[in-house]
């Protein structure tokens, strides 16, 4: 944390002094969000997310630039329940934490048609379905043509542990991690990606992990995993006002000793009408999963003698899927539909309903799902409306609302129940850039 937190204070004061060696440009944005409520067994709780970034980007020549974008983020849990000796419903206190986050610190420029980037940069697939995550290394990379083809190498022990966001194994989030560092891990990126190719957009990635978690570091009864993942994304118009979006990735590896082979796919259709500030719009998604086998999401505790697992698992946290319950990708479907309507610069909304369904009956990620025999697939259905404001360029007020309809799946305890007859859930943003 110290070390962090000097590069922050060395970050805020190399914006404070005047730099005439080379162009540069800097600013920041504050950012305030509440949501509430989340249920946590028989406790639901507000949270708040609060951020102050500050960014520097600086330019010598064409080899040699420098970017930089830090935060300060503060997080609350304020927890009410229903007290099981009582019955009654009171405020069981709060959590908070206080920590900086380093998005990006590194130096990237080119020289003809080849270009690198060097220090902490997010490491992220085109598809959004593998990893979006900083770390620390170096990209490299050159344009064929029409074409371009870059290499990307980082580890991402070295970022704070709450800003952490991987979930391959209950190690990323448990594990007893060197100082407040997140999950020792190795990640590789090779992508070629074709922006015009017959009028459409192809991409094709090959990525892998490797765990570096210490035997000691480890929770007990569980493994290393390590995987490699190959993504193909296909993207562009089939009519001019209609668009399409087909990703799929294939993911091989190994825990412990059991094998991985998994895979996930999504289809995205967006239909934009002529003349019309609106769009309509359809997605799919399925993801592969396991049976009650693997014990829980994370396969911890997993009896040894499981040959094969199924169940899809990233590298990160991506493309969640829910509002007011995020299933994370991994034994979860969806089928999705869209409006959006912008009548103006100043105001959009949006009104999204998804249909939820376990793609074996096995865990998924929410803790709302439990091994009780039941081998339902259908899980619930989400409507979600979500309203945009910004009366000026730098100012953005967005407020999200969600009511999701439980399925038999979705197990709450008796003292909440008659509190939560549908599951529901409220979220204010406000932005100010400067």
């Amino acid at each position: 944390m110290n070390k962090q937190l000097s590069i922050l204070i060395l970050f805020i004061l190399i914006l404070a002094v005047p730099v005439t060696a080379f162009d540069y440009i800097w600013g920041g944005e504050l950012n305030l969000n509440g949501e509430a409520p989340e249920l946590q067994g028989t406790v639901f709780a507000a949270a708040s997310t609060d951020s102050l970034n500050l960014w520097f980007s600086g330019r010598w020549n064409d080899l040699v630039n420098l970017d930089m974008d830090a935060s300060l983020i503060s997080e609350s849990d304020y927890r009410f329940g229903v007290a099981i000796d009582t019955q009654e419903l009171g405020y069981f206190g709060d959590d908070r934490v206080l920590y900086p986050e380093i998005s990006s610190f590194n130096i990237f420029g080119s020289y003809g048609s080849c270009y690198y980037r060097a220090g902490r940069q997010l490491l992220s697939d085109p598809a959004a379905l593998i990893v979006s995550h900083p770390v620390d290394g170096i990209l490299l990379g050159t344009q064929l043509g029409a074409s371009s083809l870059d290499l990307q190498l980082g580890y991402s022990g070295l970022v704070n542990e709450n800003a952490s966001t991987l979930t391959l194994s209950v190690n990323d989030l448990a594990g007893d991690h060197n100082a407040e560092f997140g999950a020792p891990r190795l990640i590789e990126k090779l992508n070629w990606s074709y922006p015009g190719l017959y009028e459409q957009s192809l991409s094709l990635s090959f990525l892998a992990q490797q765990d570096l978690h210490q035997s000691g570091d480890m929770v007990e009864g569980s493994e290393k995993l390590d995987s490699q993942y190959l993504e193909l994304v296909l993207k562009g118009f089939l009519l001019p006002e209609l668009a399409y979006k087909l990703s799929g990735v294939g993911e091989t590896g190994s825990y412990g000793g059991s094998s991985i082979m998994a895979g996930v796919g999504r289809l995205e259709f967006s239909y934009f009408p002529a003349n019309n500030n609106s769009s309509l719009g359809l997605d799919c998604l399925y993801s592969s999963g396991d049976s009650w086998d693997r014990v829980d999401y994370y396969a911890s505790g997993m009896e040894t003698d499981v040959d094969t697992l199924s169940q899809y698992m990233p590298i990160s946290a991506v493309s969640g899927q829910g509002y007011v319950e995020v299933f994370e990708l991994g034994n979860i479907s969806t089928i999705g539909a869209f409006f959006r309507v912008s009548p103006g610069e100043v105001f959009s909304a949006e009104l999204r309903g998804t249909t939820f369904f376990r793609t074996k009956p096995g865990p998924v990620s929410s803790t709302l799902i439990l091994n009780d025999d039941n081998d339902d697939s259908f899980i619930g259905q989400e409507g979600l409306i979500s309203l945009v404001l910004e009366p000026a360029s730098d100012v953005r007020f967005a407020f999200r609302s969600a009511v999701l309809y439980m399925g038999d799946l979705i197990t709450i305890v008796d003292e909440l129940e008659e509190y939560f007859p549908v599951l529901f859930r409220l979220g204010l943003d406000f932005s100010l850039k400067f």
